[in-house]
């Protein structure tokens, strides 16, 4: 989502109220006689009244599409506008077509000369049919209706650039067709500035969404599309008009346009290949940070594994009770006697956990209860089995209850020992505590998921939860729902109280996140300051009171910058239901509700189209 929205929402507006000024001049120039009012400049033709009108309502529709928040009578309204408007250019278009006169030609009095008198000019016609289509399919909010509008709007946008090129030049083929009508300047600029205008009412859609990212595509069509509309235009009329003053002559006015336009396009190819090269070399260096951190961790690990198995590859399991080859290792022996059912632990077993008590042995039922409950069926299954295979040794991870009430991790090893019958009657073994070990493990996974600022997964690990979730939601026809959410105008914060106090607006949201949610709940932070939550087993109905939890809490909350400034914010939440939905079609309704949200007014939850408190 692009910043500024509203800004470029405001600038369509100020379109609309220039091409509406336009045409009420226009109009004020007819009724007063006014001619510089009608043309611009003598002699030059004049805007029609039935253009005008037509104006005036294709601006009346662009300003109330620009509003927030867009209500249904708003979008009747608008609609209403652009299809008179474009009713209007329709039937003067069937004038030309079928030379008809169906009386709508001269509404006020018009004195044009003309083989038309008072009839708009059918290229005028065209564009305004398909400015004012384009507005219909704008009103819908939907992506594809912005995509429809913006390619009606560069129709129409073409249609007037042609006529104003031809002013410019002195081209009456590219503003007037045959002996109809001309385009007036005025029109073509009136045209011209809407079919901008539309574009920049929905700046987060269709087209623009790409040439407003942060993306190579973005900065290059930002940079090269203004520059090869304009710059030609430009060169061009200085050398014609350079030619006509007999400056030069043709020949070295072609010399002149193609030198002038090479050197300028250059320099602009190089200015954003060099911006294009600064930030993949940013990016390529972050990953080559992240690359050596990772190979950092990787390595530590690797080494305590090595020690850890040099350790046990010296456990040589005998009748007897066995000690560790090493002293001062971190491992303990073991031996259960399966008939007496009692077990022998070393003295390095009882200070692994804290244990005081020594003076008579364990029994096996003791042991297995200071194994962690998630893992003690496990791990009784393993060594069940390993009673009935003497051919495999036993391995595996538990955790063991500490005297402090903490677990501890213990790798267990070992083999039983059988009579002649194969039948086992004693156990002897170690246990290692690899606590340290699984820590490292542990920081290492949490550095590949896990957000470094906020402490939440990280868009990538919310990516493929995401996917999972929507599977198994869809295999079991359970419910799963999602929310997008952002802090509203955060750039606002950093701009004002700097990075800093952004960082902590964040990491105090991640916590409000992280309070208000349930555990089996997925909260990421997906970049920047956009945060995303997967609702296992709810609706988005019911994740809404979390959601307001949340949103209470951060707009309640007083931050305070580095000079002691108080300030506040306010967050805004997008949630919907998955319904059968692709994860592209789920990870898009919740952002369309989001972006519902802040166009409501911010500081709300919005979900599929209902809006709460």
């Amino acid at each position: 989502m692009i910043d500024n929205v509203l800004s470029f929402r405001r600038g369509a507006s100020l379109v609309a109220i220039g091409a509406t000024l336009i045409a009420l001049l226009s109009l004020a120039g007819w009724a007063f006689g006014v001619e510089r009012l009608e043309s611009v400049l003598p002699g030059l033709p004049s805007m029609t009244t039935n253009t005008a009108i037509c104006i005036v309502l294709i601006s009346l529709a662009l300003a109330i599409t620009t509003l927030t928040p867009i209500t249904s009578r708003r979008v009747g309204i608008a609609r209403l506008a652009a299809i008179a408007a474009v009713s209007i250019a329709g039937l003067t278009l069937s004038e030309y077509l079928f030379h008809w006169n169906l009386g709508i030609d001269q509404l006020l009095h018009d004195a044009q000369p003309s083989a038309f008198p008072g009839r708009m000019a059918a290229n005028t016609a065209l564009a305004i049919m398909l400015v004012g289509t384009a507005l219909a399919f704008l009103s819908d909010d939907s992506e594809r209706g912005a995509i429809k509008a913006q390619l009606l709007a560069s129709g129409s946008g073409l249609i007037a650039l042609f006529g104003l090129i031809g002013y410019i030049f002195g081209a009456s083929y590219l503003y007037s067709i045959a002996s109809f009508t001309p385009m007036a300047v005025i029109s073509a600029a009136a045209i011209f500035g809407l079919s901008g205008g539309l574009f920049w009412a929905k700046p987060d859609r269709g087209f623009m969404r790409v040439v407003h990212s942060n993306t190579s595509a973005g900065v290059i069509l930002r940079t090269l599309l203004p520059a090869a509309i304009l710059v030609p235009i430009a060169i061009g009329w200085l050398r014609l008009e350079g030619q006509r003053l007999g400056y030069y002559d043709t020949t070295f006015g072609v010399l002149l346009l193609v030198s002038v336009s090479a050197l300028i396009f250059s320099a602009l190819t190089i200015s954003i290949a060099s911006r294009l090269y600064a930030v993949e070399a940013s990016r390529e260096q972050a990953q080559a940070d992240l690359k050596t951190a990772l190979a950092t961790v990787e390595a530590r690990v690797s080494m305590r594994t090595l020690e850890l198995n040099h350790a046990l590859e010296k456990l040589e399991i005998s009748e007897q009770r066995h000690v560790l080859a090493k002293e001062g290792s971190n491992s303990a022996t073991l031996d259960l006697d399966l008939r007496a059912d009692t077990l022998y632990c070393s003295p390095t077993w009882y200070e692994i956990l804290g244990i005081t008590e020594r003076d008579k042995p364990l029994s096996r039922s003791d042991f297995v209860n200071l194994i962690h409950p998630e893992d003690r069926e496990a791990a009784v299954k393993m060594l069940s089995d390993h009673y009935g295979d003497s051919s495999v040794d036993f391995s595996t991870e538990v955790r063991m209850l500490h005297h402090d009430g903490t677990y501890r991790w213990m790798l267990s090893r070992g083999r039983a020992l059988r009579d002649a019958a194969g039948v086992p009657t004693r156990m002897v073994g170690s246990q290692t505590d690899i606590t340290e070990l699984k820590q490292l493990q542990e920081a290492l996974h949490n550095e590949t998921i896990k957000d470094d600022l906020t402490g939440l997964f990280n868009r990538r690990y919310f990516t493929e939860r995401l996917s999972a979730a929507v599977q198994l939601a869809n295999r079991h026809s359970r419910p799963v729902s999602l929310c997008l959410c952002d802090i509203d105008e955060f750039k606002t914060v950093n701009d004002r109280f700097g990075h800093r106090s952004g960082d902590e607006v964040l990491v105090t949201f991640a916590g409000a996140l992280s309070a208000e949610t349930r555990g089996g709940d997925i909260c990421a932070r997906y970049g920047g300051d956009e945060f995303c939550i997967i609702f296992s087993e709810t609706t988005a109905a019911d994740a809404v009171a979390g959601l307001e939890r949340v949103r209470s809490r951060i707009e309640n909350h007083v931050f305070f910058d580095g000079s002691g400034e108080r300030y506040a914010v306010t967050a805004s939440f997008g949630v919907t239901d998955l319904a059968g939905k692709t994860v592209p079609q789920f990870m898009d309704a919740a952002d369309r509700a989001l972006y519902t949200a802040k166009r409501s007014g911010r500081n709300r939850t919005f979900v599929d189209g209902a809006q709460q408190a």
